[in-house]
Order: C-alpha cells, then sequence, then structure tokens
C-alpha cells in the first residue's frame, strides 16, 4: 500500500469532496504539532460506491512508552478485506498496539468491518452534531 506525502493526498482528496475534515491532509499536520504522527495512504479497492476505486485514509499515530504506539483513524468509510490487511500492515510497521476508528455513520448503521474488531464503549470525538442558534445572547445560549 502506498505511503503518500501531504501534496498527494490533497490530489486524492479533490476526488473525494464529501471527505470527513478529521481526513484532511491539513488536520493532520495540525495534530503533527501536539506530537502525533500522520501516515497518508491510498490504496485500490474493491468495495462497492467508491470513486475511481481508491480509498485512502489519514492515520494518526502517537508513541507511547515502551516503544509502542497508540493509532487514532477517525470517519472511515466501506473498505475491502485487502484495505484492512494494508492498514495492519502499517499498523504493525509503526508498532500500533491497537486501532481506534470512528465510523462516519450513526452507530445503529455500522457494520463492524472485520472479525478481529470490537465496539468501544469511549468515543475520542463527539458521537453526534448539534446546532444551537447564536442569535440569543450568550447568557441565553447557555440557561439552555
Amino acid at each position: 500500500m502506498p505511503e503518500v506525502n501531504l501534496t498527494e493526498w490533497n490530489h486524492f482528496l479533490k476526488s473525494h469532496p464529501n471527505a470527513h475534515l478529521l481526513q484532511m491532509g491539513e488536520w493532520g499536520e495540525l495534530k503533527r504539532g501536539f506530537g502525533w504522527k500522520p501516515v497518508r495512504i491510498i490504496s485500490t479497492n474493491s468495495a462497492p460506491r467508491i470513486p475511481n476505486n481508491e480509498i485512502g485514509a489519514q492515520i494518526l499515530f502517537r508513541r507511547l512508552p515502551l516503544g509502542l504506539t497508540r493509532v487514532f483513524s477517525g470517519q472511515w468509510t466501506i473498505a475491502s478485506d485487502q484495505f484492512w490487511r494494508e492498514v495492519d500492515s502499517i499498523c504493525k510497521k509503526n508498532h500500533a498496539i491497537f486501532l481506534k476508528i470512528e465510523p462516519d455513520t450513526w452507530d445503529d448503521q455500522f457494520l463492524i468491518p472485520h472479525s478481529s474488531f470490537l465496539i468501544s464503549k469511549h468515543n475520542i470525538q463527539p458521537p453526534r452534531t448539534i446546532v444551537i442558534s447564536i442569535k440569543d445572547s450568550e447568557e441565553q445560549i447557555l440557561r439552555v
């Protein structure tokens, strides 16, 4: 699976206009400033509904004690078994002890992509978006 640089990743994202904010190259660069290592990968995918038959992921690695690494990659989409094997290979290469993903879907719509995945009780990103009108005063908004 080819790892790509920021320029190649941003070019890839142009063909995926609905990519989630957490997959944007600039998000990975921002996280780099806080100790994370962004790794961007692009692969051919056999899953249906993928533009240009390519799928990619930005995976964020963070060093832990004892030379281990924790991994987070938010907002995934449908992927083939081959893609998950390639992600597993990248994680092993970076000494990851686990991979935390948060799919870009509602919990009850998510199908576990691989039998070795477990559903976590803890989210990193908020599981829902709340829309709040800001036309009232701060005091009024905070009372709700």
